[in-house]
């Protein structure tokens, strides 16, 4: 199952998220993203997140409960840096963070 938005020039990603526990992929790139719910960590099935070019300022420490995560693409956001939790994703494959 994979959900994906295109262009839906959000300002959060946040209410009913915990309604996609059963993803493994989801693209939520080139939105106007700031705020990302620590809702994320439920979606614990999650291989494959992409949050690329959005406006996102930080990143929950809650991403470390996906670990079953092999790709997170962070490039083009305002990141400064990534929560210590993004060390418990010991599957990790592909790690993109580029401001």
């Amino acid at each position: 199952m994979e959900e994906s938005s295109d262009s839906l020039s959000m300002v959060s990603f946040n209410q009913g998220i915990a309604n996609f526990v059963g993803l493994s992929q989801l693209k939520l790139t080139s939105n106007k993203i700031e705020y990302l719910s620590p809702e994320i960590g439920k979606l614990t099935r999650l291989k494959m997140l992409w949050l690329s070019q959005n406006s996102l300022r930080q990143v929950p420490v809650e991403i470390g409960q996906l670990t079953k995560l092999e790709g997170l693409f962070l490039n083009h956001n305002f990141l400064e840096f990534l929560p210590y939790t993004v060390g418990r994703l010991i599957h990790i494959k592909n790690l993109r963070f580029v401001r």
